[in-house]
């Protein structure tokens, strides 16, 4: 693959949610339409942290709330990788998920670190920004993303990032960040119990989030 490319670089032609300038056109109408309102969005994201649950669980009951407001696209759950200063994907969904899976960046490299580092979501970058050759390796080549960070409080529980052939719009970009917080919640639960079952060395993700990790990759 290319060599990770900063986001000085990948900036140009996109948007940060905080100054949207939508421009793009609407995702094609011949697709399916997303059936998820704002108030079924905010309800189904804040169950997620509701009980206990692994994070497999967690990502998977999320993928399927993304599908719901961005049917036919395809993402990727990139989480922080204790001990390296880097994000994984710990699983993806949509017809590109096998693309996806295996990636990971650097914190502050590519669309995805940047928005890691920074904390700000961005819209209808380059696709391959982000995934350099992969974008184009898909079954339909991906030329757009939208990278939306999820945060509780003052910690990063990792970065959502959706990729497509179609330019991602206003409406479901808000959406997305608007539950974005209920799922790093989630995330973060998740996480946190896992290594409460196993009590690791300082520094080092315990064996059950690493076991955790894996499954949920390996799917």
């Amino acid at each position: 693959m290319p060599r990770s490319t900063s986001f000085a670089s990948a900036a140009a032609g996109c948007t940060t949610l905080g100054w949207w300038m939508p421009s793009s056109r609407r995702i094609s109408t011949s697709r399916r339409r997303s059936s998820m309102c704002p108030s079924n969005a905010r309800s189904s994201s804040a169950s997620l942290a509701r009980g206990t649950r692994t994070l497999g669980d967690v990502i998977a009951l999320s993928s399927n709330l993304i599908l719901d407001i961005v049917p036919n696209a395809s993402g990727a759950w990139y989480v922080p990788d204790a001990g390296s200063d880097r994000l994984v994907v710990a699983d993806a969904f949509g017809p590109e998920a096998d693309t996806l899976r295996g990636s990971s960046v650097g914190m502050g490299e590519r669309v995805t670190g940047w928005v890691a580092a920074s904390r700000q979501m961005v819209v209808n970058s380059a696709a391959a920004l982000d995934l350099g050759e992969r974008a184009m390796l898909a079954h339909s080549p991906l030329s757009n993303c939208m990278s939306v960070p999820l945060i509780m409080g003052d910690s990063l529980a990792g970065v959502l990032t959706l990729y497509s052939s179609d330019h991602f719009d206003e409406q479901r970009g808000r959406l997305l960040q608007m539950i974005a917080p209920h799922i790093a919640v989630a995330i973060h639960t998740a996480v946190q119990a896992s290594a409460a079952k196993e009590t690791p060395l300082a520094g080092v993700k315990s064996p059950a989030a690493v076991r955790e990790l894996r499954l949920v990759a390996a799917r």
